[in-house]
């Protein structure tokens, strides 16, 4: 088979780690997954910084780091213009790997990547992900397939009920409508593998990814947590993907490479740290606080008992709600002529910004806050809560990494970073409640799966999001876009992969004012707070 003839399937599970996969792969839960392992190269994929669903689906996308295609967060922060709007397919800088091999002639068809929606043209069809809210004609490209499409599959959903509402449905509901949600998401990609031509297909599974938010410690044994029956619950879930996958690749011609891989990894997290209340103790953050604003502060301190945090999850299910207001950092309240440092976009990894226009010597404040920040500790546990601390320009280069953080703080195991918000979180740390918030959080490890013609039976990878589109290119005979950092990865081969590259031109910077409507911008804060995210 030549390059040009190949026909890559790539089957993405958003957060899957081999800390959960290894033992139910071991104990023979995941015969699909198992054999996968078996006939080629497997490993961990490291995951971008921070490794959030938005950034890592466009390393992976652009083959490129975030100071070239422009995300960092599921939030895009304009630096010089001090805002912010949630991020869409219009905000990447970079061509896609879908664009890429589209203009090489190839057919592509996209089922549910993040960061594809609104779909961009190519020549296939893509049906947007998990940042789309409503299953009409905005969702697919070319919008003249959608009643063709979503009339076979009327039953089709971008997303299942909002994490948040796991307490009031119930566990075995819950999975169950994850469970319902990614099998008719199989049966959709199934019928176009069967009915259309394509080149590189791809579909993502998004559930695994809630699932873990909400249950990762009814699957880890080792956790003080873990309850059989709930495990058993839970498993469903896992069985039900990887019959999925088994369907899916059974369905692929034979000498079809199939990727496996997912955005990041995931693990327990018991503790939340909130940088920007932390910033405002050590005197970093100054805010501008009317009379108002203050009494409301008060009345939310004075809830002690919780009582409206409860009303709010179990009852109204209401962010708003339970926070008093929408939990994102209000950029409005900030005073930035006596501010060093703030937060404005950010989740499981602390991001720092320096405020640049108000201070000399960046770079020492840089050092001194890293500083800070590594020798930051819990004072309920006294552990130490940041195990790295990454300079921005030591992870983010090209012609957007100014927008990045200056500093990107990796927590310790069993911490994670809350949502950057002054207004919801006065204290800087506190301890998560399974019941209400999330157990399950992103880790940067997540998993690398490659088998095909010539794919050797390398175990142990350790490589990059940012290597998997060159090697697919490479592996179909597309010409590598010089722009891309990853590298072809041929160690996995036993023949040499021949790589050739091309030179791309940047595309267009996004219209800031381009973006959701109302409504659809309203349902997706809710979605990602539930998660955490914002």
């Amino acid at each position: 088979m030549t390059a040009s003839s190949r026909k890559v399937l790539i089957l993405g599970l958003d957060g899957a780690t081999w800390r959960l996969l290894r033992p139910l792969i071991d104990a023979g839960e995941l015969p699909h997954l198992a054999g996968l392992v078996e006939a080629g190269s497997s490993g961990v994929l490291r995951s971008s910084i921070p490794p959030l669903t938005a950034p890592a689906w466009s390393n992976f996308q652009t083959g490129a780091n975030a100071g070239k295609h422009g995300i960092f967060d599921f939030r895009v922060f304009d630096r010089a213009a001090r805002k912010l709007w949630l991020v869409s397919s219009r905000d990447l800088k970079l061509p896609t790997l879908w664009q890429i091999a589209s203009a090489a002639g190839r057919q592509v068809i996209a089922v549910n990547v993040p960061m594809t929606y609104p779909p961009q043209p190519v020549n296939g069809i893509v049906i947007g992900g998990m940042l789309a809210q409503q299953e009409d004609q905005t969702l697919i490209y070319p919008a003249e397939r959608f009643d063709e499409i979503l009339r076979r599959h009327p039953q089709y959903r971008i997303s299942p009920p909002v994490v948040s509402q796991r307490g009031s449905m119930g566990r075995r509901a819950f999975v169950e409508a994850n469970i319902a949600v990614e099998r008719e998401r199989c049966e959709l990609a199934l019928d176009l593998m069967a009915g259309e031509p394509w080149d590189l297909f791809m579909v993502q599974n998004q559930c695994l990814d809630y699932i873990q938010h909400s249950y990762y410690h009814l699957m880890d044994k080792d956790a003080a947590e873990f309850d059989p029956a709930g495990h058993a619950d839970v498993l469903r879930f896992y069985k039900a993907m990887d019959e999925n996958v088994g369907r899916l690749v059974e369905a692929a011609p034979p000498d079809s490479d199939v990727v496996v891989l997912s955005d990041h990894g995931f693990k327990l997290q018991h503790h939340l740290v909130h940088l920007a209340p932390w910033l405002r103790s050590q005197g970093y953050l100054v805010e501008e606080i009317s009379p108002r604003q203050r009494l409301l502060q008060l009345a939310r301190r004075a809830d002690v008992l919780k009582l409206r945090r409860h009303l709010a999850h179990w009852v109204l299910r209401d962010k708003k709600a339970r926070f008093g207001t929408a939990a994102s950092t209000a950029l409005g309240r900030i005073d930035w002529t006596r501010s060093r440092a703030f937060v404005a976009i950010g989740s499981v990894f602390g991001c720092v910004y320096l405020n640049h226009d108000a201070v000399a010597d960046v770079d020492g404040l840089a050092q001194e806050l890293a500083d800070h920040l590594l020798t930051l500790a819990d004072p309920d546990t006294g552990r130490q809560v940041v195990q790295r601390v990454f300079r921005g320009q030591e992870v983010y280069h090209g012609p957007f990494a100014q927008n990045g953080p200056d500093l990107i703080a990796e927590p310790a195991e069993d911490y994670t970073f809350g949502a950057p918000s002054l207004v919801a979180h006065q204290r800087p740390f506190a301890s998560i409640d399974f019941e209400l918030e999330i157990p399950g959080g992103h880790h940067p490890d997540g998993i690398l799966i490659w088998t095909g013609n010539g794919a050797n039976l390398r175990r142990g990878l350790r490589v990059d999001l940012i290597d998997v589109a060159p090697t697919v290119l490479a592996r179909m005979g597309i010409p590598v876009p010089e722009h891309m950092d990853g590298r072809v990865l041929g160690e996995m081969f036993d023949t040499t992969v021949e790589a050739s590259f091309q030179t791309w031109s940047p595309a267009e910077a996004a219209d800031a004012d381009e973006g959701y409507s109302p409504e659809d911008e309203e349902a997706l804060r809710e979605r990602l707070e539930g998660l955490g995210y914002l």
